[in-house]
């Protein structure tokens, strides 16, 4: 992967499937799961359910009285581990999906001033991850070292760490769109036709799985 993080003011990431995109746009901007149940907004579901569902219920404690499905979630890095879990078909799309997987990306200094929001340096819902931060002063904790890594076994954990965005992201917020084919470029531009906020589509393999 050519990637890396830009220490100043790192990228963020979300992943999203290529059919969300009109929707999201629509929208305005990207809703956290709670915030599409309560609406009954139905999406191309990515993830597996039944963590969906844990964060439904995992607290913030940075933030009390929320959980983790009330925050849109990023990663820190492309090609993250969960890119890599659902290409494989184990979260109920066929394998060899990530041809529709979008990466929608903003940096941290936008991500910041969007209302409440905090960060991990594991995955948020995992049971062991209890430290959420909210100053941009800890965001040396992150092990930056794993964000590029190809071979990623040995920093797992740490490459699934979060940014969490509280309810809703704006789609002005993204400056750029990244892809994993033409083909997935060509759907993506077309989309954004007439679009007034359009970010920048790059095709990126290098961001995805042989």
């Amino acid at each position: 992967m050519n990637w890396q993080p830009n220490l100043t003011d790192p990228d963020i990431f979300h992943i999203t499937h290529v059919k969300n995109l009109a929707g999201i746009i629509a929208a305005g901007g990207l809703s956290s799961d709670a915030g599409l149940a309560a609406r009954k907004i139905a999406a191309t579901n990515i993830g597996y359910t039944q963590i969906k569902a844990g964060r439904l219920t995992k607290p913030v404690p940075s933030h009390p009285g929320t959980t983790v499905g009330q925050f849109v979630p990023f990663y820190f890095c492309p090609r993250s581990v969960m890119l890599y879990v659902v290409n494989l078909g184990n979260t109920g799309l066929p394998p060899g999906c990530q041809v529709d997987i979008l990466h929608l990306v903003s940096r941290v200094s936008v991500a910041s001033t969007l209302g409440q929001w905090a960060f991990t340096t594991l995955n948020a819902a995992a049971a062991f991850t209890t430290v959420f931060y909210t100053s941009l002063k800890d965001l040396g904790n992150v092990q930056w070292g794993a964000m590029p890594q190809v071979n990623w076994k040995q920093c797992k954990d740490e490459r699934q760490a979060e940014f969490l965005v509280r309810d809703f992201f704006p789609w002005t917020a993204f400056h750029e769109i990244w892809v994993h084919g033409s083909s997935a470029a060509q759907q993506v531009k077309a989309i954004l036709n007439g679009v007034k906020h359009q970010p920048k589509v790059y095709v990126r393999p290098d961001c995805y799985y042989p």
